[in-house]
Order: structure tokens, then C-alpha cells, then sequence
């Protein structure tokens, strides 16, 4: 485990350039290592089967017990968007009967339960981003999904559809909530303000009654319905303003995909790569380029 937990936070801190990473690369830095550290023996075809036939198609690594194969893993270089992936892998993990799937290009791993009934998008289960997500987090949830010893003895895949259950209700709730919520606001029941009297009271130190909570009730309610509208139109604004799309960024240089988490970065994202990759560029021509970013409109 300290070995696997040391493997993750070097990746966090080192600077290279993973986006320049071939496929071959990506599995070399991250993916083989990594599944060697689940104690996988990298070394054994009976243990990690790499180019697995499965009908007409190969899957990078087969992770196998008593030869039948328990996980398919997909590798993708790491500038690559795996969405693109999915439906494939999934496709042919179900029809291999293998019970968990992942997608990754090193750095995000997307977990799959490909024999669930629900759509290809919908039967993920997890998603791990090395770059992001808290270390002590990463490594638990390797070793509860991929740990050899957990995949063999069934603990993995119970987990997976455990929290792929969870992940549904949450879902649920999610999309519903907010709809709930403001009923609630619009219509208090009986019970909520029998439960929301007694707390006012204790917080502002006199007693009150029920028709003045509601019509407080109903002052959240409209302060935060103009709320909303102002952040969708401000969304709306801000997407009319940019030729990057909100699903869509990354930008392009000398014809590698570099992602960014937000607008903000795109210009110091910019220079510090080409600076990286041409370390005299002329300024006047990186500022020209930047401006091809920002004004030309992407190719739909």
C-alpha cells in the first residue's frame, strides 16, 4: 500500500509533460506500474494477459484468475477523450461476460459495470483523477476495485455495484432536490413549520408565528429563483463571449490536445507550453497565436 501511495503522489508533483505521452508511454508511466502495485503480476499471462483477443478486437490488459478474465482495461494516451471509448470497451467486455471495466488515459480512470441493463453512459460506477482527487482517496478505492485480492474473492465487484447503487440514488436525489426544496418553500407543511418555529424563536429570542415564517419562506424562494436566472444568463454570457465551449476545453497546439479545467488557465497554459516545448519562441508570435484562439470559432 505505502508503495502504491508513493507511486500516486509522484505523479501529483511531478511537472512532465504527460500530455505529450504516446499510448505506449501512457501505459509504461502509469498503468502498468500501477496494476504491478495491486499485486497483479505484470510478468505472468495468467495473471495480466496484454493485447487480449476477444473475437475480432484486443483489449490492452485482461487481469485474469484460473484463466478466466476478470477485468478489461483500456488504455488511451493521456491527451486522449475517453468518451469517445466507452461504448467499444463496453461493448466487448459484455460480451466477454467480464463483470468490471475501466477506461483510462493514466491520469482519469473511469470504472464500469459493463453487465449492468442500464445505457453504455450510465454503467459507470467511479471515477478516479490522479491529478485531482485527494491521495488517501485514490489509493483506497484502487485497492477496493483492482486490488488483486479483492477481485478474486468477489470484494470488488459487491463494492462496485454497492456504490454504483448509491451513485444512482444520489443521482436521483440531485435532480429532484432543488424542485422539492422550493415546493417546500412555496407550500410549508404543517410539520416543517412546527419543526422551524421553535428554532426561530430560540434564535432571535421572541416568539413569532407560523404566517411569518411563511412569508419568509417565500422571500428565500424568490431570492433564490432570481439568483438562478442571473447565473444562467450570466452563463449564457460568458458561453456567447468565448469560442471555447464549456464541454469542450482544451485547446490545440502544433496538433496535441492540452485540457484545462477553466478559461483562467488558457493563457499562461499557452505560454508556459510553448515555452516548454520551444524554449526561444518570439513572444509576437505566441500573442498572435493566442489571438487565433481566442477569435476563431471552432469547427462543429
Amino acid at each position: 500500500m505505502e508503495e502504491l501511495k508513493n507511486f500516486i503522489t509522484n505523479i501529483k508533483h511531478e511537472n512532465e509533460n504527460y500530455y505529450s505521452f504516446s499510448e505506449e508511454n501512457t501505459k509504461q508511466k502509469f498503468i502498468t506500474p500501477l496494476i504491478n502495485y495491486l499485486k497483479w503480476n505484470i510478468f505472468d499471462p495468467k495473471d495480466v494477459s496484454m493485447e487480449n483477443q476477444v473475437g475480432n478486437l484486443k483489449v490492452d490488459y485482461s487481469l485474469k484468475h484460473n484463466n478466466v478474465n476478470k477485468v478489461f482495461i483500456e488504455a488511451k494516451r493521456v491527451s486522449e477523450k475517453l468518451e469517445k471509448h466507452q461504448e467499444q470497451l463496453l461493448n466487448y467486455s459484455f460480451r466477454a461476460g467480464v463483470k468490471i471495466a475501466i477506461l483510462t488515459n493514466g491520469l482519469k480512470w473511469w470504472f464500469y459495470l459493463p453487465l449492468s441493463e442500464e445505457p453504455w453512459e450510465k454503467r459507470r460506477f467511479l471515477i478516479i483523477n490522479i491529478k485531482e482527487d485527494k491521495t488517501e482517496d485514490i489509493v483506497k478505492n484502487f485497492i477496493t476495485f483492482l486490488g488483486k485480492n479483492n477481485v478474486i474473492n468477489g470484494f470488488a465487484i459487491k463494492n462496485a455495484e454497492k456504490h454504483y447503487e448509491t451513485n444512482k440514488i444520489q443521482n436521483l436525489i440531485d435532480d429532484n432536490i432543488s424542485e422539492v426544496i422550493s415546493e417546500l418553500l412555496s407550500n410549508p407543511t404543517h410539520e416543517f413549520l412546527k419543526i422551524l418555529l421553535p428554532l426561530i424563536e430560540k434564535k432571535i429570542g421572541i416568539k413569532t408565528e407560523y404566517e411569518l415564517i411563511k412569508n419568509s419562506l417565500n422571500q428565500i424562494k424568490n431570492k433564490n429563483k432570481g439568483f438562478e436566472e442571473s447565473e444562467l444568463s450570466q452563463k449564457k454570457i460568458s458561453e456567447k463571449d468565448t469560442n471555447l465551449r464549456p464541454e469542450n476545453k482544451y485547446f490545440i497546439l502544433k496538433g496535441e490536445d492540452y485540457p484545462i479545467s477553466t478559461y483562467k488557465e488558457l493563457l499562461p497554459k499557452v505560454l508556459s507550453t510553448l515555452s516548454k516545448k520551444e524554449p526561444e519562441f518570439d513572444k509576437k508570435s505566441s500573442k498572435s497565436i493566442l489571438v487565433d484562439l481566442y477569435r476563431k470559432p471552432q469547427k462543429t
